[in-house]
């Protein structure tokens, strides 16, 4: 009985403020009207990328190494969208952009679910720009991956040249006991002499087998570093938006509404 007649207050109490929660409503979905029309028009534009495990079919992924981690995880994803978002990569594309690059409003990128593609969509103020921007993101995304394979296949050639470097002392070396032995020869033990020889020239044969096949993954880099395409392809390119965004007219005069509501509740 004490709830109902609680219940009964309540309801007489909102019946009499009734008119007060009318025009609480109506400032709230005004004040929803007036703030979406106060936000700027915004066109979208997206472009789609895939993230391949090898950069390039070269000499160095041939032989087993790798320029980046194989893609066993969404995190990866996630990691790649956050570099595309960096402000490296958007003031590389901003300089591409030149005066453009104040109409861009928003950078946003999203990893799909279930696959090695990313979606970079751009927002801008400019119709026109829209376009371009997704675009000049995803070139300097790409440009940065590629610098970023390059220098690393070019330590790698590096370190290839250095053990070439080191393969030639040890033949240098090599040369220089084979002469040595076939200087000190004598008659009384000439087989071990034979065979010493004959180990000596078996070791400098291999190692300059091992220089040449070196050699050649080194002359192979040089061409590998022109071709590596630092292991991103473009799926979608951008578009050129038809219309403006949605701002969301109606969900911002329902959110207004329900916050005059409240508050009239609560005087």
């Amino acid at each position: 009985m004490k709830n109902l007649m609680t219940s009964t207050l309540h309801f007489r109490a909102i019946t009499r403020k009734w008119r007060v929660l009318v025009i609480a409503a109506l400032i709230g979905a005004l004040a929803g009207t007036i703030w979406t029309m106060r936000q700027p028009k915004l066109y979208s534009s997206s472009a789609k990328v895939r993230l391949v495990e090898g950069a390039s079919e070269t000499a160095f992924s041939r032989n087993d190494i790798r320029l980046t981690n194989p893609f066993s995880a969404a995190r990866e994803l996630d990691t790649e969208a956050e570099i595309v978002q960096s402000d490296p990569i958007r003031a590389r594309a901003a300089e591409q952009l030149g005066k453009d690059a104040s109409s861009v409003y928003s950078v946003s990128v999203k990893a799909i679910n279930d696959s090695d593609v990313l979606q970079v969509s751009v927002r801008t103020r400019d119709q026109g720009v829209a376009k371009k921007a997704a675009t000049a993101v995803v070139e300097a995304y790409m440009a940065a991956r590629q610098e970023e394979s390059t220098a690393i296949l070019k330590e790698s050639a590096s370190g290839i040249t250095a053990q070439i470097e080191r393969i030639n002392a040890q033949v240098s070396s090599l040369d220089k006991e084979i002469l040595d032995l076939a200087e000190s020869q004598s008659d009384e033990n000439p087989q071990v002499t034979e065979l010493m020889t004959g180990a000596l020239i078996a070791q400098r044969t291999s190692l300059l087998d091992r220089a040449r096949e070196l050699q050649a993954y080194s002359d192979q880099a040089e061409v590998d570093a022109e071709l590596v395409t630092g292991g991103v392809r473009v799926v979608d390119t951008a578009t050129t938006p038809g219309a403006a965004d949605s701002r969301g007219l109606y969900r911002n005069i329902g959110i207004g509404i329900t916050m005059g509501l409240i508050i009239a509740m609560g005087l």
